[in-house]
């Protein structure tokens, strides 16, 4: 994709390059923002407001000016979550499907439904649009993977039915828009520190301007918006982590509310209320600083508080550990752990507004 040679060379052999997909081109004049295209300035003004809209350019702006110039790099994953009447599913067909050259609908190969993927190849821009993916810890672990992978490795795995899959670069991008409450929120990975940096979440309003004959006015503008973004600069503050600029363009960026309603919706949300339960009628009773065990460890404590030992359900050593993991890898610094030689050891620590009286 973007590679304007008719031969690439890429390891160690040489490719015929069937791919026809360029960017929208530009006559090079350069806009001021709004300039020529005012009903899509107001329309990307009240979806992502002043804070949001900076980051929306760079990430579009990385991805448009590096295809347009045939030097295509790899770039964040795009996951966008607002109202139902806010305009995302036109944001990522008609405008960046329409100035990239183009869109495929990657949710069943993406959600685990079907391993074939060739017409995705064709397209540079794949959009997941208010899809729903699944609460089950493992199916949602490997959409997780799916992602980070895309987003990380140059190379992807193409695979045409009836024929052997192999891999090759592909410099695409991912959209994915839902809506933002708690169920449909589940279409974002699994929020922990291994997949951050790949990914940016941003908040859609309400777009404040009239969507009657948006297509029409998006075909006129966008030429216009392509002349803004082909001289767009991105912020100094989007610029500050050095190994994210140099692979992304950018720094990844989240929105805190959808990100707290992320954390809230994850099968690591239920373990957390019964920790917040269990945590200071143990402390209360030890005068250490930590309680460190195993999985089955802890899920006898459980068992043995009566607070809590009604609302453990079914739950599994396994599933508690792997729980576990996950409040650890989303950051909450109370939960740690560690394989040694007597297995995978947790660390809770106590909570911080009660001291050890000995």
């Amino acid at each position: 994709l973007y590679v304007k040679t008719t031969i690439v060379r890429d390891q160690n052999s040489n490719f015929l390059n069937i791919s026809r997909v360029t960017a929208m081109p530009i006559e090079g004049r350069g806009n001021k923002w709004a300039e020529d295209f005012p009903w899509m300035a107001q329309y990307l003004e009240g979806m992502f407001g002043d804070e949001q809209l900076p980051v929306f350019l760079s990430w579009l702006g990385h991805f448009y000016n590096n295809a347009r110039l045939g030097t295509p790099r790899k770039g964040h994953a795009l996951f966008i979550a607002g109202d139902v009447s806010a305009g995302k599913t036109f944001l990522s067909q008609q405008i960046v499907g329409k100035l990239m050259g183009g869109f495929c609908d990657a949710s069943s190969y993406l959600l685990g439904h079907t391993s074939f993927n060739e017409q995705l190849f064709h397209a540079p821009v794949w959009a997941i649009d208010d899809a729903v993916a699944s609460t089950e810890m493992k199916r949602h672990a490997q959409y997780t993977q799916m992602v980070k992978k895309f987003v990380a490795n140059p190379y992807q795995e193409f695979h045409p039915k009836f024929k052997k899959a192999v891999s090759f670069r592909y410099n695409g991008r991912l959209i994915v828009t839902m809506n933002d409450d708690e169920e449909s929120i589940n279409m974002l990975p699994s929020i922990d520190r291994s997949i951050l940096d790949n990914i940016i979440v941003l908040k859609a309003g309400k777009p404040g301007t009239s969507f009657a004959g948006a297509d029409d006015n998006a075909r006129r503008e966008l030429p216009h918006f392509a002349e803004f973004l082909a001289t767009w600069r991105t912020p100094e503050n989007l610029l500050t982590k050095h190994d994210e600029v140099h692979r992304f363009g950018h720094n990844a960026w989240h929105n805190e509310t959808l990100m707290e309603t992320a954390r809230n919706s994850s099968p690591s949300a239920g373990l957390m209320e019964l920790l917040d339960l269990w945590r200071p009628l143990y402390f209360r009773q030890s005068k250490t600083e930590e309680w460190v065990g195993t999985a089955t460890d802890l899920l006898c404590q459980f068992k043995q508080t009566e607070t809590v030992s009604g609302l453990i359900g079914g739950m599994s050593r396994n599933s508690l550990g792997i729980q576990l993991q996950g409040l650890a890898r989303q950051g909450v610094q109370w939960v740690q752990y560690r394989r040694g030689a007597q297995g995978r050891q947790y660390r809770i620590a106590r909570p911080a507004d009660m001291p050890v009286y000995k």
